[in-house]
């Protein structure tokens, strides 16, 4: 089943996203706090400048065809979230996880049916600013 959540789509609230250059579209992946992104995030993060053009430019060659969208029929998935196959609606409820943790919950159970030998996950370490750094930690096990 093909769930829409663009009828719902909201910026998030609070007082960070004001603080990064994305604004209410940062959805705080950490590229601009880290030592890369502080010289590159112009280039790198998808809400800045032409960073979603330079996105559909590439669909047709990574996915092998372009959005499909009727705009008639109400179907704008495609035009709003890019070539896919399918999306769901998900919700995970594991402690300390930034979101719900769902990306975690999915990269758990690939561990443990040993599908991947290791997955990187983003951590955070302590911060001066009150935002917690990005940090990436190379997990083998369920319990690291």
């Amino acid at each position: 089943m093909l769930l829409s959540v663009a009828s719902n789509a909201r910026p998030i609230t609070g007082p960070w996203p004001q603080a990064f250059p994305a604004k209410d579209l940062c959805s705080n992946c950490g590229l601009c706090r880290s030592a890369t992104g502080v010289t590159s995030v112009t280039e790198a993060c998808a809400f800045i400048g032409d960073g979603m053009a330079r996105a559909e430019r590439l669909e047709e060659p990574v996915h092998g065809r372009a959005r499909r969208f009727d705009a008639a029929a109400d179907d704008l998935d495609e035009a709003h979230f890019g070539v896919h196959e399918e999306i769901v609606l998900a919700r995970g409820f594991l402690n300390n996880a930034q979101w719900t943790g769902v990306a975690t919950g999915i990269a758990l159970a690939w561990l443990e049916r040993a599908e991947v030998d290791a997955v990187v996950v983003t951590g955070a370490q302590a911060a001066g600013s009150g935002f917690g750094a990005p940090k990436p930690v190379l997990c083998r096990s369920a319990e690291e």
